[in-house]
């Protein structure tokens, strides 16, 4: 076993992660990977639990930080998270959601700097 880590320092990691996130959007190695739904709900999923985690400064599933965003996240951003978890086993390529998902991962690394400067 390990010893229970703080939520600040849960908080921090989830931060750093995000600022990678942003840098990896903004240029991605591979955008083709993005193309396929099945990455697309990895991406959200991921920044689903990121926010959870600066909300509540714990670590909980995927499946569960994305129920929690789906009543927490504004409006603009569900029909996202709903289409992208609702095709995480589809291996096919949806090019029109690359933008939107894109400025997922922008808003939530955004939100992330907003919690802290306050």
């Amino acid at each position: 076993m390990i010893d229970p880590i703080p939520a600040e320092e849960l908080r921090g990691a989830a931060r750093q992660r995000l600022r990678d996130w942003v840098q990896w959007a903004a240029s991605p190695d591979d955008p083709d990977w993005l193309l396929v739904r099945s990455h697309q709900a990895y991406v959200v999923e991921t920044m689903c639990r990121a926010l959870y985690t600066l909300a509540f400064g714990e670590l909980v599933s995927k499946r569960n930080a994305v129920e929690w965003a789906l009543s927490a996240l504004p409006e603009s951003w569900r029909a996202l998270v709903e289409e992208a978890v609702a095709r995480r086993a589809d291996a096919t390529a949806d090019p029109r959601r690359v933008a939107d998902l894109l400025a997922f991962v922008e808003w939530v690394a955004t939100q992330a700097e907003a919690a802290l400067n306050h």
